[in-house]
């Protein structure tokens, strides 16, 4: 399983992403959305706060897709930074939709985490 720590982002931000934790806004920037095998990785990150999350390149066709908090090898493990204080989702899911041959990714993600907090936001993401 990957952390926010093992990807290379830097120059891979393109589109839109927000976040909330308890219906407070502490992300809203450019996000990313990069393909790895087996794996789309979606989020955004600044320098204190930062949101990210997998979801399978095997789902079929644009969606949208409901994911649930899922492990597998190679995924990314979902987890929220907020003012430098990490914390792992425990519970979640994104509705993801694809578009442009995958090269596009819109949706929405709930999360609970672990330290019983709720953060929520949208995204509107595209690869170079």
């Amino acid at each position: 399983m990957h952390t926010i720590n093992d990807l290379r982002i830097d120059g891979d931000l393109h589109g839109d992403f927000e976040a909330f934790v308890d219906g407070k806004m502490f992300y809203s920037d450019a996000g990313y959305y990069k393909e790895w095998p087996g794996h789309f990785f979606i989020g955004g990150t600044s320098n204190e706060n930062f949101v990210i999350f997998s979801v399978p390149t095997s789902l079929v066709g644009d969606g949208p897709h409901d994911v649930e908090l899922y492990d597998s090898p190679g995924m990314v493990k979902w987890e929220v930074g907020i003012n430098s204080e990490r914390s792992d989702v425990k519970a979640g899911s994104t509705t993801v939709t694809f578009a442009n041959d995958r090269n596009n990714a819109k949706g929405t993600f709930d999360f609970v985490l672990e330290n019983g907090k709720k953060v929520t936001g949208a995204y509107l993401l595209f690869m170079r």
